[in-house]
């Protein structure tokens, strides 16, 4: 079955997003293109599989129980949001928020989607935090335990100050997800908490490092689970698609992407400069030994 997109179940409904994304039009501005990168909805053509490319499975959640809170925060016109520390959820009732019932719903759908979707993943990722890992085990399930299934603190929602994006400590994690391998994770408490949420500047940076060890990766078909404000961030900033409120992934929406290294393409365009200035200087040669001989 070739790579098609796969229509989310439940809206996006970030605060700001028109602000959010205008916030990361000017990081994009600023930093360095790395990669490029293009939605895949079939097959490479015949100039773009020569390059040094990867697919990339992208998937945002399920709902969680934090996004049922705030759609009810909302709904009551409240400032600000329901898992905000201390001052509105200073017991941490939403520390690493897990998945509605709605949310297992839809990583359940959604497997029945990525069964048959080709290519399959060669290698499964998630980020460190319930929800994420939750919907991976759950929609890519008949690869789990066939495949790699590496946590990875790097595509964590953007972290502090809100306890939904805390997560829970590396042995409960590990007791609670025995099938993922948490070899990457180096710190037993979450290394992101904070008073203060991060800032849109240091997530691109982390994406950025993020998409670094993907392309790193020797897989050619990776799937990748994590969360709304990394995916946004992602898509804008580091792999440069257009600065846009639908680049805001829904709840269990799934993007298949090729992506390109922008410096092996630049390699591979300059090894073509010199194969045919090696070229040229070789018939040069080859005429003024012909005209002196």
């Amino acid at each position: 079955m070739p790579i098609v997109e796969r229509q989310p179940t439940v809206r996006f409904s970030a605060r700001n997003t028109e602000e959010r994304v205008r916030i990361l039009e000017n990081i994009a501005a600023t930093m360095p293109r790395s990669f490029s990168a293009n939605r895949a909805c079939g097959p490479l053509d015949e100039a773009e599989a020569e390059m040094e490319h990867k697919t990339i499975h992208f998937m945002r959640h399920g709902q969680g129980e934090h996004n049922v809170a705030q759609a009810r925060w909302q709904s009551e016109s409240r400032p600000g949001v329901p898992y905000s520390w201390p001052d509105n959820d200073p017991d941490m009732l939403y520390l690493d928020a897990v998945l509605s019932d709605k949310g297992v719903e839809e990583a359940a759908q959604a497997h029945a989607h990525l069964v048959s979707l080709e290519p399959q993943p060669q290698l499964l990722v998630c980020s460190t935090m319930r929800r994420a890992t939750m919907t991976c085990l759950s929609a890519w399930q008949h690869l789990v335990g066939r495949v790699d299934l590496l946590a990875h603190e790097g595509c964590h929602e953007m972290g502090g100050k809100h306890t939904c994006d805390k997560r829970l400590d590396l042995d409960q994690l590990k007791h609670t997800f025995p099938q993922v391998d948490y070899s990457l994770v180096v710190s037993e408490e979450d290394p992101l908490w904070s008073t203060e949420r991060e800032s849109w500047d240091h997530l691109a940076q982390r994406a950025l490092g993020f998409m670094k060890w993907l392309m790193d990766r020797p897989e050619k078909v990776i799937a990748v689970t994590c969360h709304g404000s990394f995916l946004i961030t992602l898509f804008i900033v580091v792999l440069g698609f257009p600065a846009s409120v639908e680049q805001a992934f829904h709840t269990a929406e799934i993007r298949s992407v090729h992506v390109l290294d922008s410096a092996a393409e630049r390699a591979r365009r300059v090894a073509i400069l010199v194969g045919l200035f090696n070229r040229m200087d070789q018939d040069k040669n080859g005429r003024l030994c012909h005209d002196t001989g």
